[in-house]
């Protein structure tokens, strides 16, 4: 992999929508929690059962500390999309799927670094599903912080969700290496 040339692509617009939106979720992240944290009272629900009962209490700085590593999380994430061509050239291995090292390095420079660009494109709308996922969380821990019930609502997102977030992966990174495949055995 390290034998790869690139050449730098810029996101498509697409990309750079996602990047964005990920970089304004981080921040509401960190500004969401920060509200909390002024308009809770000191003891707060820190943990809830699967009935969404409160199993353990805490003093609201534990939420706080959960929104600013949602936030580093987060922003490291959209730094990594980001800074993705200084990481590719120092730190190849990143990029480790395995239609990169099977069949792309039969394309040329220009297709090879396409298919790079398209990589870190759906990096960032990745990131921007799990900067909303993770907001979304933090909304509810909110919620059950401040009424000491987590709301009925959550067991309803969370698992769909998480299974939304795989089912995405898996398929586009599938479908990415059948394209990928197919170029390259067309060389």
């Amino acid at each position: 992999m390290a034998n790869l040339p690139i050449k730098e692509i810029p996101l498509s617009k697409r990309g750079n929508f996602f990047l964005y939106a990920s970089l304004v979720f981080s921040f509401l992240i960190l500004i969401f929690g920060v509200y909390a944290y002024f308009h809770l009272p000191e003891k707060v629900a820190v943990h809830f059962g699967l009935n969404g009962q409160p199993d353990r209490f805490g003093n609201k700085t534990e939420l706080l500390g959960i929104s600013i590593l949602f936030f580093v999380i987060s922003f490291l994430f959209s730094l990594f999309v980001y800074k993705r061509y200084y990481l590719f050239e120092k730190f190849p291995y990143l990029i480790n799927i395995p239609a990169f090292y099977i069949y792309a390095q039969k394309l040329n420079e220009d297709r090879q670094s396409v298919w790079i660009a398209q990589y870190f494109e759906f990096l960032a709308i990745l990131m921007f599903l799990v900067n909303l996922m993770l907001f979304i969380i933090l909304y509810f821990i909110y919620l059950g912080a401040l009424n000491s019930k987590l709301p009925y609502a959550f067991n309803f997102f969370l698992f769909p969700y998480i299974i939304f977030l795989l089912s995405f992966t898996f398929g586009y990174l599938f479908n990415m290496y059948k394209k990928i495949k197919k170029e390259a055995e067309s060389i």
